[in-house]
């Protein structure tokens, strides 16, 4: 087995800020909203509003811009973080994201340098992280939504791979989502560009509760599945939309990261009832602890999921149906049928003598109450 992660200095159990994240305002001394206030006019262009949060790399503002009279979002490098090295890792988050054009992923408009701190300005998104959406929640999430916000996701993370790079940390902080709930990947300060024929070295970064097994393990896997791990990430989020939780936590990050290595994950059905067991099998399908047996992209993770949806809406569903009472005595001979439409908003019917078109023909008389098993 390989050495155990270590986790760097980029390492932040919450990541970095986002472009919509208002309660997490608190920031180190050393960070660079100590020297913007309000006001403050960034190139003669960028009018400093408030700030909006503040993670490992940097510290994120609302601004106006004053050219185009729009509000936009501007992520500061912290000033204390000076080395070379990071200094090309904040210019690579937003080569990243430039790289990106996508309604599902967060754009960005400029890249400049204000007192010695490099900064980018990206989209401004009202509302708030995934994260803050699921605390927020009381009770099970719908299901329609949990899968629209899903399916957006996925084109996100789609859209990301298309363009040779991975994310390496989505999770529910990294998302942001408008106020019609449309989604929106953020904080691409993690992601590698693949290059053929030259593999990026290995970097042990990431978010332990959504982190693939073979980013903590590596066994020398295929390059060509590394975008993999971003699935496995993706299996990790909707197993969370869907259950409340995700499929392992507690016991500190090494802990975690030994569960997803070894521990067989919890069927989301057996933690949410009702699920179907399609839905269990795409999930723990993009939770398969080798990548090779693991969802091969996030458009299939998309496709695997939006089918097992409508299998769950197909499900049959016993209605009651009464039979009419002007039949005439005896009637033990009445034959009954029911259209799908007509009692899906009414599962008590009174039908009149005719067919029973599912289950095949069946008698009854005067009065009963039977159950018809109708498709939705």
């Amino acid at each position: 087995m390989a050495p155990m992660l270590a986790l760097d200095e980029r390492f932040s159990p919450h990541g970095d800020a986002d472009a919509s994240s208002p309660e997490d305002t608190d920031a180190p001394s050393s960070g660079v909203e100590s020297r913007l206030a309000t006001a403050t006019l960034v190139d003669e262009v960028y009018r400093i509003v408030a700030p909006l949060g503040s993670g490992s790399m940097g510290t994120v503002y609302l601004a106006h811009d004053e050219t185009l009279d729009r509000p936009v979002a501007v992520k500061f490098a912290h000033p204390h973080l000076k080395d070379a090295s990071f200094r090309a890792r904040f210019l690579a988050e937003a080569r990243a994201m430039a790289r990106v054009k996508h309604p599902n992923v967060l754009s960005i408009f400029a890249f400049g340098e204000h007192e010695r701190s490099p900064y980018f300005v990206m989209e401004f998104v009202q509302g708030g992280t995934l994260q803050q959406w699921l605390d927020d929640r009381e009770g099970p999430t719908d299901l329609d939504v949990v899968f629209r916000i899903l399916d957006g996701i996925c084109r996100g993370v789609s859209a990301i791979h298309a363009a040779h790079t991975i994310h390496q940390d989505i999770k529910p902080d990294n998302v942001l989502l408008d106020k019609n709930l449309r989604p929106r990947i953020a904080d691409l300060g993690l992601a590698v560009v693949e290059r053929a024929g030259q593999p990026s070295a290995r970097e042990f970064v990431g978010t332990p509760a959504y982190m693939a097994p073979e980013v903590a393990f590596p066994r020398g896997p295929d390059p060509a599945l590394r975008a993999r791990v971003d699935v496995y990430a993706l299996g990790c989020v909707a197993y969370q939309l869907l259950t409340g939780r995700p499929p392992f936590d507690g016991n500190g990050n090494v802990g975690m990261l030994l569960q997803h290595a070894v521990k067989t994950v919890v069927a989301p059905s057996a933690l949410r009832p009702g699920l179907s067991p399609a839905i269990d099998e795409v999930i723990l399908r993009a939770l398969a602890k080798d990548p090779r047996a693991r969802t091969a992209s996030a458009e299939d993770f998309r496709r695997g999921l939006m089918a097992a949806r409508r299998q769950m809406r197909q499900k049959p569903r016993a209605i009651a149906a009464v039979v009419e009472p002007e039949c005439a005595a005896p009637t033990s001979g009445v034959v009954l049928s029911a259209r799908a439409r007509a009692i899906e908003d009414n599962p008590t019917l009174h039908v009149a003598p005719g067919s029973l078109a599912l289950g095949g023909p069946r008698t009854f008389g005067c009065g009963n109450v039977l159950e018809l098993s109708e498709p939705l």
